[in-house]
């Protein structure tokens, strides 16, 4: 559809939804709308329109959402906005709205019953003090995928009840508690993939955070740290921060300092070569720590110690050559990623005590054999790879104890040698991969 006519919908004085989304429409007219006084749900998106008269929607007065993503809109005029008195969604996102003085001063004034609104992927660069007036009840504010370098002081005053705020993948240098002010009740604030190289202690200290994303910036340690400790002492209830994909080289004693209500702490594709003893000792509720793709060469209880409640621990893709005698002692981990490392022997002690792990990943560590009884008690292990790896021999005393494995993947070794009895153990087991290596007989 290239054009609708004028009063083509006179008379559907009960139509409560129209799509004409995914056609070729260019432009609203002003009296395109006409009769549908109890529409709720307008769907556009999908189109070519770069037009939209004055007064367009006046006539839905009505209306609870309207969906103009993926067209051609290069500014918002509140003319045509004006008469969406109950509107509660507003959909801009994926057109091609440029700096933010193409959008007018108090666009939004007057939609006091928004709710939600997406102006993601166009071409913002600029966040002006006075654009989001009116929007005292609005919830969610996405402005991700844009280009904003500067956001005035104060601009999201208004936003007293938002929840939850993206600008992921824009410009920004830096985060400035000046332009976070009024934001009482927000619980989540996405900063990835922005240029952020610093963050201050006071930025967020006003904010009752929940959820935090930080990752794919500029951030380092020296930028970190002379903020210094206690960078997140305010955080009492945040409960996933993300800091991956930066520059950290060190993690500090006192960096997680006030995080006691941490589930998720996700520092991968990081620098890391040391953590300080005691790093993540006051995160005594963190359920998943992601430390995959750093430059550690080696795990020490000493900075493992108080995470007496986590579940979850990624050590993979770093350059592990040794794991201190019982590192893991004191956790009660389900889950454990240990692959791409340069461990030559799985020793026994490394997961002495792990008795509730259900998922160990150690493939690509350079393994070339395991103690004897190194799984004994892991009564509950489900899933184990060992796959790529420089083990020669399969040995009888290996798996004893793993009653309830259902996956073992032994592929892309150097075995040539199955011990008899070797997988007596594993009664429950479903998959058994040992594909690449050089076998020459299969013993049953």
């Amino acid at each position: 559809i290239t054009d609708v006519h004028t009063n083509t919908f006179a008379g559907f004085s009960h139509l409560r939804q129209l799509s004409l989304d995914s056609n070729r429409l260019t432009h609203i007219k002003q009296a395109l709308f006409i009769g549908l006084e109890k529409l709720l749900k307008l769907a556009l998106s999908n189109n070519r329109i770069k037009l939209i008269d004055q007064g367009s929607f006046s006539h839905l007065t009505r209306l609870l959402e309207l969906d103009l993503e993926n067209n051609l809109l290069q500014s918002v005029d509140p003319a045509w906005l004006f008469g969406l008195a109950y509107i509660k969604a507003i959909n801009l996102g994926f057109n091609k709205i440029s700096s933010i003085t193409d959008v007018h001063t108090n666009t939004f004034a007057g939609f006091s019953h928004l709710r939600q609104l997406s102006l993601d992927s166009n071409r913002l660069t600029h966040i002006k003090q006075a654009l989001f007036i009116g929007l005292e009840k609005l919830l969610k504010l996405a402005l991700s995928n844009n280009r904003i370098k500067l956001i005035d002081q104060g601009s999201f005053s208004h936003l007293t009840r938002l929840l939850e705020l993206d600008l992921e993948n824009n410009l920004l240098q830096s985060v400035d508690p000046a332009w976070l002010f009024g934001l009482a009740y927000i619980k989540a604030i996405d900063l990835g993939f922005n240029k952020i190289s610093s963050v201050s202690p006071w930025t967020f200290q006003d904010l009752d955070l929940t959820w935090l994303d930080l990752s794919n910036n500029d951030l380092s340690y020296a930028n970190i740290t002379d903020v210094r400790s206690n960078t997140f002492v305010k955080f009492s209830r945040l409960q996933q921060l993300s800091l991956d994909s930066n520059r950290l080289t060190h993690i500090k004693q006192v960096l997680f300092r006030g995080l006691k209500k941490l589930l998720r702490l996700t520092l991968s594709n990081n620098h890391i070569k040391l953590i300080d003893q005691g790093s993540f000792s006051h995160l005594t509720r963190l359920l998943e720590l992601d430390l995959e793709n750093n430059l550690l060469q080696a795990v020490d209880s000493a900075w493992l110690f108080g995470l007496t409640s986590v579940k979850a621990i990624n050590l993979g893709f770093n350059k592990i050559s040794s794991v201190s005698p019982r590192s893991f002692q004191g956790l009660q981990l389900t889950w454990l990623d240990l692959s791409y490392n340069d461990l030559s022997c799985l020793e026994g002690d490394v997961l002495r005590g792990q008795f509730s792990l259900s998922w160990f990943h150690v493939s690509n560590a350079k393994i070339t054999d395991v103690e004897n009884n190194t799984f004994a008690g892991f009564s509950v292990l489900e899933f184990l790879s060992l796959d790529s790896n420089q083990l020669t021999k399969v040995k009888q005393t290996w798996f004893t104890g793993l009653k309830r494995l259902l996956v073992l993947i032994l592929s892309n070794n150097h075995i040539n040698q199955i011990d008899p009895g070797s997988f007596a153990h594993l009664t429950k087991l479903g998959e058994l991969d040992l594909e690449n290596n050089l076998l020459q007989v299969v013993d049953p």
